[in-house]
């Protein structure tokens, strides 16, 4: 096999990817936006409380989201963002902080 496999489906798939990334046989932006995928892929958003009108959430995005009112939805809600430890991120053997440096070495 030559190159960065096309789906990248175990952790052997993301260190071939950033050993190649890394010896310059493979594009590094790619390989960075493959872990960024990862990274995304494992945060979701969560009910955490109902506004008032015109109140500000506890943080800014993308800590926090808010959900205006709707004909679905008649109450104002606070979303917070947080990390699934089911994800596939964490079933690869992967830590966040791992793949974040990652990333940044890649990206510089």
């Amino acid at each position: 096999m030559y190159g960065i496999p096309r789906i990248l489906q175990t952790r052997e798939d993301f260190d071939l990817a950033v050993s190649l990334a890394r010896s310059g046989e493979a594009d590094r932006h790619v390989v960075a936006n493959q872990l960024h995928g990862l990274l995304e892929a494992a945060q979701h958003y969560v009910f955490d409380r109902v506004l008032a009108a015109g109140e500000a959430p506890d943080g800014a995005m993308p800590g926090y989201c808010v959900v205006e009112p709707s004909d679905t939805n008649p109450q104002r809600q606070q979303l917070k963002s947080i990390i699934d430890n089911e994800a596939r991120l964490f079933a690869l053997g992967f830590a966040q902080a791992e793949i974040e440096s990652l990333i940044t070495e890649l990206e510089a």
